[in-house]
Order: C-alpha cells, then sequence, then structure tokens
C-alpha cells in the first residue's frame, strides 16, 4: 500500500514527539542529535511538513534535509521511528516516479 502525505507527516511527528519526549536521555547517547547543523535540519523538515497540503515537490526539496539525521540506528527506539518515516517517504516517492514515468512514455510513443 502506498502511504499518503498525511501518513508519511504523522510519522514524522512520532519521531519529534519521540525526541521532545526523550530529550535528557538523547542528549547524552545521541548528542549529533542535537547539533546546530541536525538542529537546524529537523527544523526546516518540523517547517515543511507544517504545510497542510503537501505537494510531490515538497516531497522532494526535503530530502536534502534528511542527510544530516539518516546516521541514527535503527535498532534503537528513535532510529525506527526514524527508519519507518523514510521509508514510508521513499515508498511514495518511488510510486510518484513510476507514475511519471509511464506518463512520459506514453507522451512519447504519442509523438
Amino acid at each position: 500500500m502506498i502511504p499518503t502525505p498525511n501518513e508519511i507527516r504523522k510519522a514524522f511527528i512520532e519521531v519529534i514527539e519521540y525526541i521532545n519526549k526523550h530529550t535528557k536521555e538523547l542528549k547524552k547517547n545521541e548528542p549529533e542529535l542535537f547539533t546546530e547543523v541536525c538542529q537546524f535540519h529537523l527544523k526546516e523538515l518540523i517547517k515543511r511538513w507544517q504545510e497542510k497540503d503537501p505537494s510531490s515537490q515538497m516531497l522532494w526539496d526535503i530530502k536534502e534535509h534528511h542527510h544530516y539525521i539518516n546516521w541514527l540506528d535503527k535498532e534503537t527506539p528513535l532510529g525506527s521511528l526514524w527508519f519507518i518515516y523514510i521509508k514510508k517517504g521513499m515508498s511514495l516517492r518511488l510510486h510518484i516516479m513510476a507514475i511519471n514515468y509511464e506518463n512520459q512514455k506514453k507522451t512519447i510513443l504519442a509523438l
């Protein structure tokens, strides 16, 4: 099943809620998460996901912010939540790419 942007948003919100709830523990065990660079990119992601109707373009634009957080170990609770979020986002993006490919192929064949 292809996730909707709202399902991806909910997965991201779970990540942020986990960070907020476990800040003290995370500062000790995952200090990289609290560097200026990671905090900047998390804030950018929060800002983007606050859009009421995320566009497919927004889904492409936010990928640059993920690179600064993708180091999380998926065996940890936070890393597991992050992995679920990324996996949902990638599933939708691949689906959009497949649709675009099919549309381009139809356009070329129609020429």
